[in-house]
């Protein structure tokens, strides 16, 4: 994994779920570019503010075997990352290309907490979401 590029997602374990604090893009690779002394910084910040959890790294990689990623298909998933992670925690540290629609669709994307009706769950199914 050291050596892939993709996206990555810092987060905090707490109780039962995992809160998202910051979401980069590894280009190069995982290891020069989410454990660099800048993204050490962001991560230590976020743990000396008093935030609770236990810290994680997901490491999201495209599927395949490619050596070398293309740096479009990784300028298009940082955002994607970035919009979701910040319906989970609106205090995301990290807020370039963080331009969240104002639209919801309730229960689908971005549409509240709480458990989904079964025609939503269904949906959701058959739309891969």
């Amino acid at each position: 994994m050291a050596g892939k590029q993709g996206c990555y997602v810092f987060a905090l374990k707490a109780g039962r779920g995992h809160k998202p604090w910051y979401v980069g893009k590894a280009t190069k690779s995982m290891y020069q570019e989410c454990l660099s002394l800048d993204k050490l910084n962001k991560y230590n910040e976020v743990l000396f503010k008093g935030n609770k959890g236990t810290p994680v790294l997901f490491f999201i990689v495209l599927g395949g075997n490619k050596k070398k990623v293309p740096k479009g298909d990784i300028d298009e998933m940082e955002p994607f990352f970035i919009q979701n992670a910040l319906t989970k925690n609106p205090d995301l540290t990290n807020i370039q290309k963080a331009n969240v629609p104002a639209w919801t669709v309730k229960g689908v994307v971005r549409g509240g907490r709480g458990k989904p009706k079964p025609n939503t769950t269904s949906f959701r199914k058959m739309m891969g979401i």
